[in-house]
C-alpha cells in the first residue's frame, strides 16, 4: 500500500476505498499503515469494521491506543 508510515498509506487508501468494487478489508503493511488506512476510511464516512476491515501488524503501542472506527 505504501512505505510503511502512516501519512504514505492515507492516499493510496483513498484510491483503494473509492473503487466502485470496494474491498471489504484492507491488509496494510504495519499498524502505521493501518492507522493511515483507517483516518482515510474515517474521512470518507466510512466505518471500521462496519464497512470496511483494516488489518495491521506489529503490535506497536500506538495501535492500542488508537480511537478510530
Amino acid at each position: 500500500m505504501s512505505d510503511y508510515r502512516r501519512d504514505a498509506a492515507h492516499q493510496p487508501a483513498i484510491e483503494l476505498l473509492t473503487r466502485a468494487d470496494r474491498p471489504t478489508a484492507v491488509s496494510a503493511g504495519n499498524d502505521l499503515s493501518a492507522i493511515g488506512a483507517m483516518e482515510a476510511a474515517q474521512e470518507m464516512g466510512l466505518d471500521v469494521p462496519g464497512d470496511v476491515s483494516v488489518i495491521g501488524f506489529d503490535d506497536i503501542p500506538e495501535a492500542a491506543r488508537t480511537t478510530l472506527r
